[in-house]
């Protein structure tokens, strides 16, 4: 059995752990959701204030990459955000 320690911390430095904890945490789970999130045509077109018809030409050209259902995953759509 591995043998407990006692560790005394000022307030202020046990406060800026535990936000840093929560942090980080937090961050974890935005990812972890993001990369989950597929988004559909019509929601997609109206993030990007573009016509369905105009999202659906860039999934056929390869410039936003979908799934088989035409769902657009989350990071897709970051990526294409980030090179324009």
């Amino acid at each position: 059995m591995k043998k407990q320690e006692l560790i005394t911390l000022e307030q202020s430095d046990f406060d800026r752990a535990i936000a840093k904890a929560v942090e980080a945490g937090i961050e974890r789970y935005e990812k972890k959701r993001n990369q989950k999130q597929l988004y559909t045509i019509n929601e997609v077109s109206k993030k990007l204030g573009k016509a369905h018809k105009t999202v659906a030409g860039m999934i056929e050209r390869g410039i936003i990459k979908a799934t088989a259902d035409n769902r657009i995953p989350h990071q897709e759509l970051e990526n294409y955000l980030i090179a324009q």
